[in-house]
């Protein structure tokens, strides 16, 4: 009997080790194995996807990958690019925290105007680039329709690269605004209404409490959605490919003059568009993974100084 439950036990033991397990094999396979691999991969001349053909570069020109990326000006206008398109990130923070605080007071319907601000969020990146095509079309798009109303000429959105970041910069803002407006609101309602009491009693106004006690209690979900948000922006590709592929008037699938060339677009174009390009593109990926992590380091340590946890 005894034998009977210590094999039971045991078979026990084993099936949740296997299943604990599952979650670490399939990030050993998905996550550590890729990363190594993307690491060798810069410092190697690979002409096609078969890994057998990789040939890791000789020691003198252990870093012509690298070199060849940090010499290309088409890498430093990428950079550009990207950090001009993450302008949509302080922008559309701003712009929740205004609608979250506004959408916190006592008005009806307020559950229906978050769902609506939301729905954005949702929708297919490519079905929201067709959308905004069309808005900006520069012929018959709603945009230029309104601006014509005061007696503003027609601009090429998607064909100037005057207009073309601004634009996309407004796509992005609607699409993420929704985001950080939850959070804002979930974080509101942690706020405890004792300490607003408090403060009218000391005779704060609207504009004293907001900065005073609001914005510092929720600098924390602040902070989460810059961190989130850069990341995001750093990796930024899918919006802009989409509306490139899409717009046919455009010289260049990267935008015109290369205004829509992310860094991660440049990293694509590497990679598909030229032989012996994954190494390129591996270092392009790891040269941005440095530049993530040290933006990140940067932030959590301006955090310290910035950022209230306490909520009593």
């Amino acid at each position: 009997m005894k034998s009977k439950r210590k094999n039971y036990k045991r078979r026990e033991e084993l099936l949740g080790t296997f299943f604990a397990s599952l979650p670490v094999i399939g990030f050993l396979v998905f996550g550590i194995v890729p990363l190594v691999l993307s690491f060798i991969m810069s410092f190697s001349y690979m002409p096609s996807f078969d890994i057998r053909a990789m040939k890791v570069l000789e020691w003198g020109k252990l870093f012509n990958n690298y070199r060849t990326v940090l010499t290309d000006p088409l890498f430093y206008k990428s950079v550009g690019n990207t950090l001009y398109a993450a302008l949509a990130l302080p922008l559309s923070i701003i712009i929740a925290l205004i609608l979250a605080v506004l959408l916190n007071q006592k008005i009806k319907g307020k559950k229906f105007y978050r769902t609506i601000f939301f729905i954005p969020y949702v929708c297919s990146i490519v079905a929201v680039t067709l959308m905004w095509r069309t808005l900006l079309n520069r012929n018959y798009g709603a945009i230029n329709q309104f601006l014509g109303l005061f007696g503003i000429e027609p601009i090429a959105w998607l064909t100037d690269d005057r207009f073309y970041m601004p634009a996309m910069i407004l796509m992005s803002i609607w699409c993420s605004v929704g985001f950080n407006l939850i959070l804002y609101s979930a974080a509101l309602t942690n706020i405890s209404p004792t300490i607003y009491e408090a403060a009218d009693i000391d005779g704060a106004g609207p504009v004293r409490k907001f900065f005073s006690i609001t914005l510092p209690l929720l600098s924390p979900t602040t902070f989460y959605l810059f961190i989130v948000g850069m990341i995001g922006a750093l990796q930024e590709f899918v919006r802009f490919q989409s509306m490139n592929a899409v717009n046919s008037s455009l010289i260049s699938p990267t935008g015109p003059n290369n205004a829509g060339l992310t860094i991660v677009f440049y990293l694509y174009n590497l990679a598909f568009s030229q032989a012996g390009g994954l190494g390129l593109a591996a270092a392009t990926s790891w040269i941005l993974a440095i530049i993530t992590i040290i933006l990140t380091i940067f932030s959590f340590r301006i955090s310290r100084k910035a950022i209230y946890y306490d909520q009593a």
